[in-house]
C-alpha cells in the first residue's frame, strides 16, 4: 500500500476502521439464548459464559444468578451399589459434522423448542448424580442399551419437573402432578409417539429403582406402574391415530415422481464426480468435498437402490472386501453385496452396483475412509464401512440424507417415499416379467411383485437392478414435455439394447425366466424381446420345440401297453385344453412305443410246474360223440 496514492491509502484505512468498529459491536456480543440453545446443561453452560466474559466478550439476556437453579445430589439411600460413572465413550446421538447444518437461531426459533424452553421442560438435572448415573449404567449393562443417554436424559427432565431441587423418588406419591407432565407435553405439541417414549423410558427408571430399594418404595412403585401403565394404553391409541392420520395426508397429498425422488442425485452429480477425479488423481480433499462423497453415496444406495438406512449404517468392512463379481450373458460387470442387518425380516439385503457405482464405493474406501478415521481417538479401525468424519460409524444416515438434500434446498425425500414411488410406477408401466425382477432385487414382498416370485438368483438380481438404473436414465434423457408414457417406452428393450450376444448365451438366460413346462402358456413377443433381444425368434422357436416334446411324451406315457387309435388319442388331447402349441396326433403315433413289455416270459416257473403235473386249475377231461375226448 506505500507504493498507491494517498487516496487509496485513506479509503483502505477508512474501511479497516469501519470493519474494527463492526466486529466490536457485534462480534464480541452473544446472546444467552443462542448459548442455552447449544449447551443445555447448566453446570457446563455457566463456565463456558464466564470464560466467554473473561476474554472480553459480553453475553445479553443472561437472567440473574438466584434465577439459575442449583443442583443437589439425591439421598444416600438411593446410592447405587458402585460409585463407577457413566463411561463419557458411550455412543451419543450427535451430530456427525456441523457441515450442511441449519443456522442455530433457526432450530432455536422454532415454536416447539420455544415452547419447551418457556416451560421449563428442557431443565434437566446433572446426570453425572447418583441416580441417574446408576440407571445410567443399569441401562447400559443389564439392558445392553448401547444409545442409552437420550434415556437417562428424557428421565432428568420428568425428575426435574417434579422437584427442581434434587432427583428423588417424591414423585411416586404424587400422580397427579406426574399426570400432568405428560398433559403438558401434549399441549406444547409434541407428537405422541414423543410422549409415549417419555412413559416408556419413565417404566423403565421405575423397574431400575425396584431393584435398589426397600419393600416400602416397592410397594409405591408397583402401584406408579399400574397407572402408568393406564396412561400408555390411551397413549398407544392415540399414537395409532397419529400414525393413521399421517398416512391419509400422504395419500392426499400431491404424488411424488421418480425424476422428484432422484433430484438430489442429478443436481449433486456433477460436483461429485469432479471430487472423485480429485481423489483418483491423488489429491488432497478438503473436509467438506469429502462429506460430499459421503452424503452422495449414502443417497444413491437409499435412494436409487431403494437400501433400508439400517443397511447403510450396517455395512461393515469385511462385507466390502469380500464383495463378488457377477457378469452377465451380455457381458456386463456387477458386483454383489450382501449386508446383515436386523431392520427387516430379511435379514441380508443384496446391493447390485455397476462397474461405474463399484468405482465410486471403491475411491470413498481408499482416499476418503482413511482421512475420516485419522481424526479419530481410537487406534483400533472401526469395522464399519461408513464412518462419519470424527472416525466412528455413523449414526443416522436418513440424518445425513437430510442435511444434503438441505444443501441444495431441495425438499426432503427418504428412502421409503422412494421405494414406494418407484413401486406405483413399476407398477403403472412394467410388465409381469418386470415386475418379477425387481422384486426379487428388492428381496421382499412389495406391491411390485403381485405373486411373481422366482428363485433368488444374482443374474435376476442383476436384471431387476437394470430396470431400476433404465427408470434413471429415462429420467435424465426427458424433456419437461415429456409425457407419462415416455418411461415406459425407454425401459421397452432395456435389456435388447445391450451387447449383441450368441445364441448359447441369450437361450440359457431365455429358460431362467421363462420354464418350459407342459401346461405352460405362450409368451409374449414384448416379454421375449425384453430378454433375448435379436435372438427372440431363435429361443422361442426352441422353447415351442422342447414344450412339444414334453406334451408328446405325456400323450404317450398315457397309453403305456396297447397301441392307441387316432380318435382316443384326439380325445386325450382335447381334454388336455392346451390352446397352442398342440401336439399332433400322427406325431403321437409314430412315436408310440409300449412302456412295459407284453410278451409272456420264455421260462415262468408257475406255468412249468402245470406242465409236469398236468394239473391245470379249471381243466376237466370230457367226451364229444364228433371228436371224442377232448380237454
Amino acid at each position: 500500500m506505500k507504493t498507491e496514492s494517498k487516496p487509496k491509502i485513506d479509503q483502505e484505512v477508512h474501511n479497516s476502521r469501519d470493519s474494527m468498529i463492526e466486529h466490536l459491536w457485534h462480534g464480541r456480543i452473544i446472546d444467552y439464548r443462542i448459548l442455552s440453545c447449544i449447551v443445555t446443561q447448566q453446570d457446563a453452560l455457566q463456565p463456558l459464559i464466564k470464560n466467554r466474559e473473561q476474554m472480553g466478550h459480553f453475553v445479553t439476556n443472561k437472567p440473574e444468578d438466584n434465577q439459575i437453579t442449583g443442583q443437589v445430589e439425591v439421598a444416600q439411600v438411593l446410592v447405587p451399589t458402585t460409585d463407577e460413572h457413566i463411561d463419557e465413550d458411550s455412543d451419543v446421538n450427535m451430530d456427525q459434522s456441523a457441515l450442511y447444518q441449519p443456522p442455530l437461531n433457526q432450530s432455536c426459533d422454532t415454536t416447539l423448542r420455544k415452547g419447551m424452553q418457556s416451560s421449563g421442560l428442557y431443565q434437566k438435572h446433572p446426570l453425572d448424580c447418583d441416580l441417574l448415573a446408576g440407571f445410567g449404567k443399569y441401562l447400559r449393562y443389564d439392558n445392553n442399551i448401547p444409545n442409552f443417554k437420550q434415556e437417562v436424559a428424557n428421565v432428568s427432565r420428568f425428575l426435574f419437573y417434579m422437584d427442581s431441587n434434587k432427583p428423588s423418588l417424591d414423585f411416586l406419591s404424587n400422580l397427579e402432578k406426574s399426570r400432568s407432565f405428560f398433559t403438558k407435553l401434549a399441549d406444547i405439541g409434541q407428537k405422541k409417539q414423543t410422549i409415549a417414549n417419555y412413559m416408556k423410558n419413565l417404566k423403565r427408571f421405575i423397574r431400575y429403582i425396584i431393584t435398589i430399594t426397600d419393600r416400602a418404595v416397592f410397594e409405591q412403585c408397583k402401584h406408579f406402574l399400574l397407572c402408568l401403565n393406564e396412561l400408555q394404553k390411551s397413549m398407544s391409541k392415540q399414537v395409532s391415530r397419529e400414525i393413521t392420520g399421517k398416512g391419509y395426508i400422504q395419500m392426499v397429498s400431491v404424488a411424488k415422481t421418480p425424476k422428484e425422488c432422484w433430484e438430489i442425485l442429478r443436481v449433486a452429480k456433477n460436483e461429485f464426480v469432479c471430487i472423485i477425479g480429485k481423489a483418483m488423481n491423488e489429491e488432497s480433499l478438503l473436509e467438506t468435498e469429502q462429506l460430499h462423497v459421503l452424503y452422495y453415496l449414502e443417497s444413491l444406495l437409499m435412494l436409487k437402490h431403494l437400501q433400508r438406512a439400517g443397511v447403510i449404517k450396517h455395512l461393515t468392512l469385511s462385507e466390502w472386501l469380500s464383495r463378488s463379481a457377477c457378469k452377465l450373458p451380455d457381458g456386463e460387470n456387477w458386483t454383489v453385496i450382501g449386508v446383515k442387518h436386523k431392520t427387516a425380516t430379511q435379514q441380508v439385503a443384496t446391493i447390485l452396483l455397476d462397474e461405474e457405482e463399484d468405482a465410486w464405493l471403491d475411491v470413498y474406501y481408499r482416499h476418503v475412509r482413511p482421512a475420516f478415521l485419522k481424526n479419530s481417538d481410537d487406534m483400533q479401525e472401526d469395522e464399519r464401512f461408513f464412518i462419519s468424519t470424527t472416525g466412528k460409524p455413523i449414526y443416522n444416515p436418513s440424518n445425513d440424507l437430510q442435511r444434503f438434500h438441505a444443501k441444495y434446498n431441495l425438499p426432503n425425500i427418504t428412502s421409503q417415499v422412494a421405494g414406494q414411488v418407484l413401486e406405483t410406477n413399476i407398477k403403472a408401466s412394467f410388465t409381469d416379467q418386470e415386475k418379477s425382477l425387481v422384486a426379487d432385487y428388492l428381496a421382499h414382498k412389495t406391491a411390485t411383485a403381485e405373486k411373481h416370485y422366482c428363485l433368488k438368483t444374482t443374474v435376476n438380481a442383476c436384471m431387476g437392478m437394470k430396470l431400476i438404473s433404465k427408470v434413471a436414465m429415462s429420467i435424465e434423457s426427458d424433456s419437461e414435455t415429456a409425457g407419462p408414457s415416455c418411461a415406459s417406452r425407454s425401459i421397452k428393450g432395456a435389456l435388447s439394447s445391450s451387447k449383441k450376444l450368441d445364441e448359447a448365451q441369450t437361450w440359457k438366460l431365455f429358460y431362467e425366466h421363462f420354464p418350459v413346462t407342459i401346461d405352460g402358456q405362450s409368451i409374449k413377443t414384448k416379454d421375449r424381446r425384453l430378454i433375448a433381444g435379436t435372438h427372440e425368434r431363435y429361443c422361442y422357436d426352441k422353447w415351442r420345440s422342447q414344450q412339444e416334446k414334453m406334451r408328446r411324451d405325456n400323450v404317450i406315457a398315457h397309453f403305456p401297453r396297447r397301441e392307441p387309435t387316432a380318435s382316443q388319442v384326439e380325445r386325450y388331447i382335447e381334454r388336455q385344453n392346451w390352446e397352442k402349441n398342440k401336439v399332433k396326433v400322427e406325431n403321437v403315433l409314430c412315436y408310440w412305443q409300449p412302456s412295459i413289455n407284453t410278451d409272456t416270459p420264455k421260462y415262468n416257473k408257475a406255468i412249468m410246474k402245470l406242465v409236469k403235473s398236468q394239473k391245470w386249475k379249471g381243466l376237466d377231461i370230457a367226451s364229444d360223440p364228433d371228436k371224442g375226448k377232448r380237454s
